[in-house]
Order: C-alpha cells, then sequence, then structure tokens
C-alpha cells in the first residue's frame, strides 16, 4: 500500500506572498478572528497554510461579470 506524502505547508510569509498580501495582514486577520480569511493551521506555537486551502480559498471568492457584462461579453464570444 502506496503512502501519500503529506502537503507541504506555507508559513505566514509564503502564504502572504502568493495572496500578494503584507504578512502582517494575515497576522491581524487571525488576531481579530476575521471570519472571512484563509484557513491556517497551529503546529505548536506556529501558524500555517495549506497550499489547497489557500487554492479553494481564492476560487470561493471568485466573482463573475454582472449581467449587462455577461451578456455583452457572451455577445462577443458568440454565445
Amino acid at each position: 500500500m502506496a503512502t501519500q506524502k503529506p502537503e507541504t505547508l506555507w508559513d505566514e510569509t509564503q502564504a502572504a506572498a502568493v495572496l500578494k498580501l503584507e504578512p502582517k495582514t494575515l497576522n491581524q486577520w487571525r488576531a481579530r478572528k476575521k471570519a472571512d480569511q484563509p484557513p491556517y493551521v497551529k503546529v505548536g506555537r506556529l501558524v500555517r497554510y495549506r497550499p489547497s486551502a489557500v487554492a479553494a480559498w481564492i476560487t470561493e471568492r471568485e466573482r463573475s461579470s454582472s449581467p449587462a457584462e455577461k451578456s455583452i461579453s457572451g455577445d462577443v464570444l458568440g454565445k
């Protein structure tokens, strides 16, 4: 039976770089217990982020164009 290698965890600096944020922003969000923040893992005193969880968090925040923009782009794309 093959064992799956655990996902490498990002530290705060790595996660912030991917999100184009300052690490202190993530720290402030956690301190304020902001509801809408990337999920993180506590490993002792350390804070770590799963790359897959950060990617899912980004995906959940995707917004589509307004209906008017959709119809215009749909016309251009032939949809």
